[in-house]
């Protein structure tokens, strides 16, 4: 007699008997992901939806009540256009084939950005939803791992190679386009804080308030050097901050504002400088804010000296901190503006080819130092300036203590900063953008937010305009050039006026040996360049400067004193270049 009963695979026996997500099935609860999983598992071995049906009816506990076996059927139909389908039926496949087949299970999602880099976004129940870049060593360590635990082999550097390039071509073609973030992001009307902890636990602020979840329909990346948050907690107060900082008001809501904006779901942002002398502990709030926003291994950069540079460093980071900075040049003063209001940057991808290397990353930065060390306006008018003095004897706090404070405070003052966040959230479309302050979008937000923040109303805004209007105002009276044009000035009558070409301004501007100081623009070009750059801060003290058309033969310049209370007078410039 012919038997006719269907032949089960021997494989699907041992996936079934050994799979942790037949397991989940068994232990009912949440058995969405871990009947997604196991469909993923057992579609290589049949397709056939009635079998895979009273498998996992099989698995599931007698008083099941949910709608999981109503989805079985979508999710089969999802594995299989995912290529989880029967294997080749040679024999052995190579190393390569058998590595794509035991990583391309349900649990991993293939994307790519904007940039067209290929991500793996994995979701595995202990961990939640974690995003890979696929050339990335996690990916090929996470390749040779899963290799190992199903076939107790090891899988060698080329197979490895194999299949990292093989999914980046899934992900770059036939995978849809998707942003990844680091540890922010908005969606419809939402923020989402990843807070890097392991089991994937996030921050979703609405305008309603904030709460913890696992899944967000955002996509995260953590990348090296991320380190996990504390967890939240309601009923804290932004006073405990304040004390441990020993700020006194004016300080504290300029960095007040600077978190807040800090936590804003799309830019622009702004800069935090800070600026003080030995012992004005500029460093260590630099790292306490650091760490309230989004906490890394390595806390502080030292300023780069190319863009380049600064773009790899904001794709790694959520907020930048660069630590005893001397000066800003003007070229990477325009590439931090960029940064601050999401502008991009490319570089050639090999030195062989014409591809490009796209960065675009919009990300709030710190710096620090002694004096004046920025002194480009675009850079000022997109900055909050803080001039901490020297701490008074007696009341410095060991390293030990303030670290030990701020982790009791720190659940505490995160619970504020995301109730603020939803009160900016509720608000935003109802208050007016201001037009007295270049960031207007940040200044909303602050507007938006400054209810739940206890303050007076209009605070904000007017600690803004008078911070952008202070630390515009001393640069410029401090600025070489700007002390050069008002010597020449003084020296050249009571009109205290200059009408000649940029070439004759240029060479008027040498010293009695026919030289240039080395913070002055160095030609003609550069001079025109630098004045354009200072003509806002130069009004604001008095001194107008009119650069005309330029003709065939030169370009003419005016420059002339409006005098104002903020205008020095000569004798206060002699001072000043003694």
């Amino acid at each position: 007699m012919q038997d006719t009963a269907p032949k089960i695979p021997i494989g699907l026996i041992e996936t079934v008997l050994n799979s942790p997500n037949a397991a989940g099935l068994i232990a009912g609860g949440e058995t969405h992901m871990s009947a997604l999983h196991f469909v993923g598992e057992v579609v290589p071995f049949t397709p056939d939806e009635s079998w895979i049906l009273e498998i996992v009816a099989g698995c599931l506990p007698t008083n099941y009540s949910g709608n999981t076996l109503g989805e079985i059927p979508g999710m089969i139909s999802d594995s299989l256009k995912k290529g989880y389908g029967a294997p080749s039926k040679s024999k052995k496949g190579s190393a390569a084939e058998t590595g794509l087949n035991i990583v391309r299970q349900p649990e991993m999602e293939l994307f790519h950005t904007p940039q067209k880099v290929g991500f793996a976004a994995l979701t595995l129940p202990e961990h939640g939803t974690i995003c890979l870049p696929i050339r990335s060593d996690m990916m090929k360590n996470f390749v040779r791992l899963r290799y190992y635990n199903k076939t107790g082999k090891t899988i060698g550097r080329e197979a490895v190679t194999e299949v990292v390039d093989q999914l980046e071509a899934e992900a770059l073609f036939i995978s849809p386009e998707e942003e990844v973030h680091i540890r922010l992001a908005g969606h419809d009307g939402d923020v989402y804080y990843d807070l890097g902890q392991s089991d994937g636990t996030m921050v979703k602020s609405t305008p309603a308030g904030w709460t913890l979840v696992r899944e967000a329909p955002v996509r995260f990346h953590r990348p090296n050097g991320f380190t996990a948050q504390v967890t939240p907690a309601r009923g804290g107060n932004l006073d405990d901050l304040r004390e441990l900082l020993q700020l006194d008001m004016k300080n504290w809501v300029l960095l007040l504002a600077f978190l807040i904006i800090s936590l804003k779901p799309t830019h622009p942002y702004m800069a935090l400088l800070l600026s003080g002398g030995h012992g004005s502990g500029k460093s260590k709030i630099s790292e306490l804010v650091k760490r309230i926003i989004d906490p890394n291994a390595l806390e502080k950069f030292r300023l780069p000296k190319d863009e380049h540079t600064l773009a790899i460093q904001a794709a790694m980071v959520r907020m930048l901190v660069y630590d005893n900075t001397s000066s800003v040049r003007w070229d990477l003063s325009d590439a931090l503006c960029a940064m601050l209001t999401g502008g991009g940057f490319s570089i050639r991808k090999y030195y062989t080819d014409d591809e490009q290397r796209m960065f675009k990353n919009a990300r709030p930065a710190i710096i620090n130092g002694i004096g004046e060390f920025a002194s480009q306006h675009d850079l000022l008018d997109r900055a909050i300036a803080i001039k901490l003095p020297t701490m008074p004897a007696g009341t410095r706090m060991t390293e030990k203590a303030i670290n030990a404070r701020f982790e009791a405070i720190l659940p505490g003052v995160l619970g504020c900063l995301f109730d603020i966040v939803s009160v900016a959230l509720r608000r935003f479309d109802e208050v007016e953008s201001p037009t007295t302050v270049r960031m207007a979008d940040a200044a909303q937000w602050l507007i938006a937010a400054e209810p739940a923040t206890g303050l007076p109303e209009g605070t904000f805004l007017r600690a803004l305009e008078a911070s952008v209007k202070d630390v515009t105002i001393e640069n410029t009276i401090n600025h070489p050039l700007v002390l050069a044009i008002l010597k020449l000035l003084d020296h050249g009558g009571p009109e205290r006026v200059f009408e000649g070409s940029m070439g004759e301004l240029h060479d008027k501007l040498k010293d009695e040996y026919g030289r240039l100081g080395p913070q002055m623009p160095q030609t003609a070009s550069h001079l025109s360049n630098a004045l354009q750059r200072l003509a806002h801060g130069m009004a604001e003290i008095g001194i107008k400067v009119e650069m005309q058309q330029r003709t065939n033969r030169a370009r003419p310049v005016r420059i002339w004193i409006e005098a104002n209370g903020l205008t020095p007078e000569p004798s206060e410039m002699v001072k000043r270049l003694l």
